[in-house]
């Protein structure tokens, strides 16, 4: 990053061209207001010829540039020239006037602290207070005032003047004040109300500390920090105030709550099989094995045909998945109910991932394996196990779902022109030729090539109504608060006539 330091101070200045020559940094000498000291040679001033020089670093603010650099042992000097503008003309003045006296490079430095080992200069910025009162301004020119000097040189005699030599020419140029370059050095004279400074004590008012810095008086100034009188509430130019040393106190994080970490889970298998409600811990039931059947029949009062029916019982219990945490009651004391209404809602939708995974690992164990044919050129094998699978029960049961591995369903998508979706609506006799209501269902629960076909009344999910069950308790001993979910569920196999692996 670009830093900038406070380093150079008008020292002298002049009435002759616009333009001020400064000492922008002083080597070996260690800014106040940061832990930085630059050796001798260490600015790099190379490409720094003609950058801009501004008001304060102000970038909106230019009124010049630099050039003219020497490296001398005790710092860089360079040359600034001032833009033919208000602004520039007010920043001579004031320079002039010493109440814009000092000047702060910018550059980039490597390392950022400490003693220097190379600093790129990029340009400058013309301030009220430099950090490092030894860098002093060389002189200040002024152009209008050379072009005056030359004009009235050049102008001819008008026939009423005074021969040179004459006495009365030679007492007017005693009386004028000849044209010098003031020099800001040690001697300067010292304002009377600023004397109590060189012996230490402190001015009495802010008119007396601008006084001193209009007086140009290095040893004064001095005299004034010494006593205390500026410190802390002097204005250096731009002091850092970095990210990494203030981010941590300063800035205040903005609350994003919860973040998206994955849709919720939609069962997908649970709803291809028949639904029930759980209102008992035990399913009973029972199943025909053999029912009555039908003959032919002579009549003339001869015996009808009659067969005996069979029949089976069924039962089962119902299962049950069940999470729960204990929760810090500050969350509930605290009114933070977002958070634990969170935990919550991550907890139901495993309930909903782990239950529909019940029913597609139950479909998988009851399926009966069905050999497949012969797959049809241009025809995706997947196409052909479905329509095997749909033939192997359409006279016990219409088939409204399969179940294909990921590998399987993409190719069977990506056939030319579906042509595989149509080879299934016109060869498995779904609702005559219809593929309507018939459900295919991509799956990375079963392996990749497998197809499982099925019919809806093979199977019913049977589940407690509410599941799951939100349960809540307080557990004062702990200071906790205990959150958890209860569901129940049971899986009946109607007949596995209903549900087909092709192999």
């Amino acid at each position: 990053m670009t830093e900038r330091f406070s380093e150079g101070q008008l020292v002298s200045f002049s009435e002759k061209r616009g333009t001020l020559r400064y000492k922008l940094a002083p080597y070996n000498e260690k800014a106040r207001d940061r832990d930085v000291t630059f050796p001798e040679g260490s600015i790099d001033f190379s490409k720094a010829e003609g950058a801009i020089v501004n008001v304060e670093h102000d970038f909106k603010r230019p009124i010049g540039k630099l050039s003219n650099f020497e490296s001398k042992p005790d710092g860089l000097y360079a040359t600034v020239t001032l833009a033919d503008t208000t602004l520039g003309r007010d920043t001579f003045t004031e320079a002039k006037e010493g109440l814009r006296s000092g000047i702060s490079i910018e550059a980039l430095l490597s390392p950022a602290t400490g003693v220097i080992e190379r600093a790129e200069l990029l340009g400058a910025g013309i301030v009220v207070n430099p950090a490092l009162g030894s860098a002093r301004l060389i002189s200040a020119f002024s152009e209008d005032a050379e072009q005056a000097e030359e004009a009235e040189e050049e102008a001819p005699e008008s026939p009423d003047s005074e021969e040179p030599g004459t006495p009365e020419t030679a007492e007017a140029e005693a009386e004028a004040e000849p044209e010098k370059e003031d020099d800001m050095s040690e001697n300067a004279a010292v304002p009377t109300a600023l004397a109590a400074a060189n012996s230490g004590a402190t001015p009495n008012s802010l008119r007396e500390v601008a006084a001193v810095f209009a007086s140009r008086d290095n040893r004064m100034v001095s005299a004034l920090e010494d006593a205390g009188a500026l410190g802390e509430t002097q204005l250096f130019a731009l002091t850092n105030v970095t990210n990494t040393a203030h981010k941590g106190n300063v800035e205040q994080p903005a609350w994003l709550g919860e973040l998206w970490s994955g849709k919720d889970y939609q069962r997908k298998y649970a709803p291809l099989v028949s639904s029930g409600s759980l209102t008992s811990w035990k399913v009973e039931g029972f199943k025909w094995t053999a029912l009555p059947t039908v003959g032919d029949y002579a009549g003339d009062l001869a015996d009808i045909p009659s067969t005996g029916a069979t029949s089976t019982y069924y039962s089962t219990e119902a299962l049950r998945l069940a999470g729960g945490v204990k929760v810090d009651r500050k969350f509930v004391d605290f009114g933070n109910t977002d958070t634990v209404a969170s935990l919550l809602k991550g907890a139901a939708n495993d309930y909903a991932l782990k239950s529909d995974k019940k029913v597609i690992d139950f479909i998988k164990t009851n399926s009966q394996a069905v050999t497949g044919g012969a797959v049809p050129a241009g025809v995706a094998p997947a196409a052909a196990k479905i329509v095997d699978g749909a033939l192997a029960m359409i006279d016990f049961a219409t088939p409204s779902f399969a179940i294909v591995g990921i590998a399987a369903y993409r190719e069977l998508v990506l056939t030319k022109e579906n042509d595989s979706l149509k080879y299934i609506e016109s060869n498995a006799n779904l609702s005559e030729g219809s593929l309507a209501g018939f459900k295919i269902i991509p799956s990375a629960d079963v392996a990749a090539n497998d197809v499982y076909v099925g019919a809806k009344e093979a199977v019913t999910f049977f589940e407690l109504g509410g599941s799951p069950i939100r349960v809540e308790a307080i557990d004062v001993s702990k200071g906790g608060f205990d959150e958890a979910l209860f569901g129940y569920y049971a899986l009946v196999l109607n007949d596995a006539r209903g549900l087909k692996k092709i192999v």
